[in-house]
């Protein structure tokens, strides 16, 4: 049981903070939409509503990201994340925050996978 909770340490907490920082974004979003439109224009209720459920969703896969990728695997994790994360830039028409979310996948998969060939060895 021991090694169970060692696996679940180190390069896994990173990701959970992604996570954390993935569900903030998503309440930022929401908040500036109301409070400070982009040209004093609000985004249609139904295309918010839709990017703000699809980045919480990413956030929440992130977090429980070790036992999603435990009981899917590896490949499964990673095409949910992908496939959220480019819906999230063809709602949000934000193309720094989808490079961001890319970005993000990218340097986890390589970790994930780096770890993942070193134990083999």
């Amino acid at each position: 049981m021991s090694a169970r909770k060692a696996s679940r340490t180190g390069a896994e907490d990173h990701f959970r903070a992604v996570g954390q920082l993935v569900l903030l974004v998503a309440a930022a979003r929401l908040v500036t939409a109301y409070i400070m439109p982009a040209g004093g224009q609000t985004s249609p209720p139904d295309q918010l509503t839709a990017s703000t459920l699809l980045l919480i969703a990413h956030g929440i896969i992130y977090l429980f990201g070790a036992r999603m990728r435990a009981s899917s695997g590896l490949l499964a994790y990673v095409a949910v994340q992908a496939t959220l994360a480019l819906a999230i830039g063809l709602f949000t028409l934000s193309l720094w925050l989808t490079i961001a979310l890319v970005t993000s996948l990218g340097v986890q998969t390589f970790s994930l996978l780096r770890q993942r060939f070193q134990r083999k060895r």
